[in-house]
């Protein structure tokens, strides 16, 4: 696989954290979502409570899973920027939750996080010995309050696969997904997981936030 001399990763997705020195991170997340038809409510309320600049986006994720023999798959993350051709991919591995031990107000977990670039994704993923489990396209708005980052977004499916123009997306619900991520500094779930609940309450009666086990659930878009 050839690399070009120098990649411009403002041609990464900006839904996700390019790493620049740790690929490792620890994280705490809640998820939530609200009905089409009040998200313009919601966005309203972001205006007023989080930074001024808000960024829109539309992003392909392809996600693929390998085999481990015992316990369950892994699974791999390659997101894009939909309007870029689809050399530059952002890549990242969830890790399974910290176990709570009552003192967590979030899901924590570690996330490893890179930059591939690939004129053939499929090829490079068959290589090393993963197979596609699903994709969506996802499309919305990226706020941020100091390093709380909320995604809120709804997600398609392409009804031909390969073509992702607006005439073969598909809304998969109707509804809008909510994702409220915080970085952990120090290993400090319980303080940091407690920072974004709070700022989490504020966004109710609008949207809930929940703790999602997403290992026991099934093509979660993370």
């Amino acid at each position: 696989m050839q690399v070009p001399e120098l990649m411009n990763t403002s041609d990464a997705p900006i839904t996700r954290s390019i790493p620049s020195g740790n690929h490792q991170v620890l994280e705490a997340v809640l998820h939530a979502s609200i009905l089409d038809e009040h998200v313009g409510h919601l966005y309203e309320r972001l205006r007023g409570v989080c930074d001024p600049v808000f960024n829109s986006f539309e992003e392909h994720e392809m996600v693929f899973a390998l085999k481990t023999g015992e316990g369950p798959d892994i699974l791999v993350h390659f997101r894009r920027k939909l309007s870029q051709e689809p050399t530059l991919w952002h890549c990242r591995y969830v890790g399974t939750p910290i176990p709570d031990n009552g003192n967590l107000f979030a899901i924590c977990r570690q996330s490893t996080d890179s930059i591939v670039y690939s004129k053939d994704l499929m090829e490079f993923v068959k290589s090393i010995g993963l197979r596609l489990e699903y994709e969506f396209v996802a499309r919305g708005k990226v706020f941020t309050f100091g390093p709380i980052k909320i995604l809120v977004f709804k997600t398609f499916t392409t009804e031909k696969i390969g073509t992702y123009s607006k005439d073969n997306l598909k809304p998969l619900l109707e509804s809008h997904l909510v994702e409220a991520i915080i970085p952990i500094e120090n290993e400090d779930g319980p303080k940091y997981s407690k920072q974004l609940k709070d700022f989490c309450d504020q966004l109710a009666p609008l949207v809930h936030f929940r703790k999602i086990d997403y290992t026991q659930r099934a093509r979660v878009p993370y």
